[in-house]
């Protein structure tokens, strides 16, 4: 999958990005990624906004595409649960689209600072993540089988939705800006990720903006702040599917409708 591109140059060349949180340090610096919770009305302003000021990933229909994601923990959810060892970084295997391919990522986060290892993978080699024993060193799937037997690590549920992502630059530096909707999970124990998935609605009338950068926040995306709703939202895909397929009795099950758009006492700023 191409990360997406930045706005034409002088020269009309699209030259390709790396999403920030996949650049390295040494490339790009710390990479962060703020979450907000959107109305549906609101995240149109918002697409609207990004494809006056950035460009459309290059992959999908003008930056639309949909995402699969299957997401891993142990039999007894210590990932869910933040238990010690567990609390810091997901894994998890995501296909875009329909592609031949999938990648298996580890992504880590503390606060709003984010870091994600990826490496790719063909799609019709994803049972071989639970049955390969020894684990191939030259095989490009070796680091991530052995994080996951280390962690006793297996498939635990599918989550799919409809991206629209957008890249630029600003003060020399890429930034992303992508709007999730319609998400959907459902319990998968299974080694296998279909290009489709019927499931739990995971947040009724709500869309999800994520904006990523380094360093700091770019002035491109400060332009943005009044608008935005007072607070980023502690949103989890993964943790909002276990609540609402109630995968766990510690947890009360979402019922139908319960949007909690706004968990805090502050409603989001209007765009109009």
């Amino acid at each position: 999958m191409t990360e997406g591109v930045d706005p034409c140059t002088s020269s009309g060349a699209m030259p390709r990005l790396i999403s920030p949180g996949l650049a390295s340090r040494e490339e790009g610096g710390q990479a962060f990624e703020m979450k907000y919770q959107l109305t549906l009305e609101q995240a149109t302003w918002f697409e609207g906004w990004a494809r006056d000021h950035l460009a459309p990933d290059s992959y999908g229909d003008q930056g639309r595409y949909r995402v699969q994601s299957l997401y891993l923990d142990t039999s007894s959810l210590d990932v869910f649960h933040r238990l010690k060892g567990y609390r810091r970084s997901k894994f998890r295997v995501r296909r875009y689209d329909e592609a031949a391919h999938v990648f298996l990522e580890r992504k880590s986060k503390r606060g709003s600072e984010v870091r994600k290892v990826r490496s790719q993978l063909p799609i019709d080699e994803i049972d071989r993540l639970a049955a390969t024993d020894p684990v191939p060193a030259e095989w490009e799937a070796a680091w991530f089988v052995r994080k996951l037997t280390k962690r006793r690590l297996r498939p635990t549920c599918q989550i799919a939705y409809s991206r629209t992502a957008f890249f630029g630059m600003s003060e020399n530096s890429p930034v992303r800006l992508t709007i999730d909707r319609n998400l959907i999970g459902r319990p998968w124990d299974q080694w296998h990720l279909p290009a489709h998935c019927e499931g739990q609605v995971l947040a009724p009338e709500c869309a999800l903006l994520e904006l990523k950068f380094h360093n700091r926040m770019p002035i491109l995306l400060q332009d943005l702040i009044p608008k935005l709703p007072t607070h980023p939202a502690k949103f989890s895909k993964y943790r909002r599917c276990v609540q609402a397929c109630a995968m766990t009795t510690d947890v009360a099950p979402l019922l139908e409708g319960d949007a909690l758009l706004f968990p805090s006492s502050e409603s989001p700023r209007s765009v109009a």
